[in-house]
């Protein structure tokens, strides 16, 4: 029994379990343990439902405001074309035709006498009174003719001219053009010098039996305040912009159809 004995003597000479010191944590280990982020505890739902709403609201921003500077700018192209359309459709359309009956008219009146590229109505009644001083009834015919294709042609056409100068003032883009002006006075007059013609007894028919003297055959007899450089000026005026405004015109559908895609017709904007 001895040995037994000695052996229970030598386990009780050991610390108790409890007593045995803990072995130390190091300084690396420790720090570690301090500063762990806690990654499992954030509110992950709801940050990235939060995010979603934030660019799903950018993105809406971002396209609302395209969507209203795309408008804005074809509002501007259709607003351009509206104009441009009243301009053809009421001012330089009519008057480019006006214009150009208006010179075929005159062309055909002093055909007869002079050269229609390089000589105008002051040549034709210079010539015309130089043949009356020989052939008096040749030179009544000569005049009777001019005066036919004024009162009967060229004045009606003037008048209309000048109607529609006057009632489309509000398409001039720089102000009333100078030369405008200037064609309004010479209808003006011209009616003061048709209303002297002698009528007959209708009253709305020239008298071709009327007997001439040599100051009928005088211009300011027979036409309206402006010389024959007017013609040609308007009529290069209201060519020019015609042509012009056409261009302007396709240019401007072309602008619109590259931004709707459809020739501007299914656009959100009106003109």
């Amino acid at each position: 029994m001895a040995p037994i004995e000695t052996t229970l003597t030598q386990c009780c000479d050991c610390p108790p379990e409890a007593e045995r010191p803990l072995p130390m944590a190091t300084t690396t280990s420790a720090t570690e343990q301090e500063w762990e982020f806690p990654w499992r505890d954030i509110p992950w739902q709801p940050i990235a439902t939060s995010l979603s709403i934030i660019v799903s609201t950018t993105v809406t921003l971002v396209i609302v405001c395209y969507n209203h500077r795309q408008n804005k700018k074809i509002s501007a192209l259709r607003n351009n074309l509206s104009f441009v359309n009243d301009q053809l459709a009421r001012l330089y359309g009519p008057l480019y035709g006006n214009r150009l009956a208006s010179h075929k008219s005159f062309e055909e009146a002093v055909g007869e006498l002079v050269d229609r590229e390089s000589e105008g109505l002051v040549d034709y009644l210079i010539k015309a009174r130089w043949i009356w001083e020989k052939n008096t009834s040749e030179g009544q015919r000569l005049l009777n003719r001019w005066r036919t294709f004024l009162y009967y042609v060229i004045h009606p056409l003037d008048l209309k001219a000048e109607e529609i100068i006057r009632d489309n003032a509000h398409l001039y883009e720089d102000g009333c053009p100078d030369v405008f002006r200037d064609f309004i006075v010479h209808v003006n007059h011209q009616k003061f010098v048709v209303a002297r013609w002698k009528k007959t007894d209708r009253g709305d028919k020239l008298d071709m039996d009327v007997e001439f003297a040599e100051a009928d055959f005088s211009r300011d007899n027979n036409a309206g305040s402006s010389t024959y450089r007017l013609f040609w000026t308007l009529e290069e005026h209201v060519t020019e912009s015609y042509e012009k405004l056409v261009k302007r015109k396709r240019r401007l559908m072309r602008l619109i159809k590259e931004e709707t895609g459809n020739g501007g017709s299914g656009g959100k904007s009106e003109k």
